[in-house]
């Protein structure tokens, strides 16, 4: 949408996205955690991947061009798409 639509750059876009994201899911985790017991596992697993991903993701971005970091998004979106369809329907 930010992309498409408020002709922003991919980078803008993503880091907004991440802003975006690490609020909701902050929200989300205290909200779990005043309220139930949290799933450490979860959240021991997820370190790991966020801090890698931190690391990569902006040597990524500054190789691919934008055209093509467009169309990887567009089909990890389609992938993650079609795996919740599927979940849904058969799981």
């Amino acid at each position: 949408q930010l992309v498409v639509r408020c002709h922003l750059p991919p980078r803008i876009a993503v880091a907004t996205s991440i802003f975006v994201l690490a609020v909701s899911v902050a929200a989300g985790a205290l909200t779990h955690a005043l309220q139930a017991q949290p799933a450490w596992a979860v959240v021991s697993l997820s370190i790991p991947g966020v801090v890698v991903g931190a690391q990569i993701g902006p040597r990524i971005g500054r190789r691919l061009p934008a055209r093509g970091m467009e169309r990887v998004l567009a089909g990890l979106f389609a992938v993650v798409g079609l795996v919740v369809i599927a979940v849904q329907l058969y799981g």
